[in-house]
């Protein structure tokens, strides 16, 4: 379910509206009604719509529903089977809450949601087809080493942050275009470049990954879960500490440890994969 028109939806009471008018020069004034939602920020003001009506939605259907919300969009499990989409829609009638028809649908086992369809039966996310090959066209003339602007690199690493809210294990294979993109010169934001060669490689690791029919990612619990919790942490000033359950262990930077570019981030990194191998080894 979507709301439809969210951010026209929200009025400006008439103590706001002088905040609309923008004095361009002496004799020249702007009636500002883009996303005009007079003296506070729009998104912040739809955010408050929303998710105000996420909670009245709960609350009256409590233990019934869940609802999740990205935006103007409303996911709603239902928890008891009984429930349908009219008493989604009985619950805020009287809110006059704009709700979309076209986007709204009864519950089905297989609903879709931010781009992804969910098997909700089997706990499966599935890309669409259609969606998986428009982002591996984004992304070959990358893997081919073809000059780039930085609109369709920043359209490229969208969609596969896109991909990558789902898929986590593809996160890791986000840095190097990220790092091309955030090295964009200011000045030079409507040049074309050239690929670096590890943006190419990175590139073509997602076409060979999208390129797999179907793009599933199951969402189910494991099966057995680890027992104890995992704590670590790293400082710059030392090293890297690990805890797990009641056992510990800490390392102890060696001199020059931070050249090549290594700092923070590198040395969190390091400590999460010092956690992980920490746990596998006590079971």
């Amino acid at each position: 379910m979507d709301a439809s028109e969210a951010f026209r939806g929200c009025l400006a009471r008439l103590s706001q509206l002088p905040g609309l008018v923008v004095c361009l020069d002496d004799d020249t004034f702007y009636i500002d009604f883009f996303l005009g939602f007079g003296l506070a920020s729009a998104t912040g003001v739809w955010g408050l719509v929303g998710d105000a009506t996420k909670a009245i939605l709960e609350a009256r259907l409590s233990g019934r529903v869940k609802v999740l919300k990205w935006v103007d969009d409303f996911f709603t499990i239902r928890l008891d089977p009984t429930i349908t989409i009219n008493d989604i829609l009985a619950a805020t009638r009287e809110l006059d809450f704009p709700w979309n028809p076209e986007k709204t649908v009864d519950f089905k086992p297989n609903p879709k949601y931010i781009g992804w369809v969910f098997n909700i039966p089997e706990r499966k996310a599935v890309l669409p087809r259609e969606k998986a090959e428009k982002y591996v066209d984004r992304a070959t003339p990358f893997e081919r080493g073809q000059q780039q602007d930085k609109h369709s690199t920043q359209k490229l690493l969208g969609s596969l942050q896109h991909v990558a809210f789902v898929a986590r294990d593809l996160r890791p294979h986000l840095g190097s275009i990220a790092s091309f993109l955030a090295s964009w010169p200011e000045e030079k934001q409507y040049q074309k470049r050239f690929i670096p060669v590890e943006v190419q490689k990175e590139a073509g690791f997602w076409v060979k990954a999208l390129s797999i029919v179907p793009f599933v990612r199951s969402f189910a619990l494991p099966p057995n879960q680890f027992p104890d919790t995992v704590w670590v942490d790293a400082s710059t000033e030392w090293g890297i500490g690990v805890l797990v359950g009641e056992a510990w262990g800490a390392w102890k930077w060696l001199p020059g440890w931070e050249t090549d570019g290594r700092g923070i981030g590198w040395a969190e990194a390091i400590a999460l994969e010092f956690g992980l191998l920490a746990a596998k080894a006590c079971g």
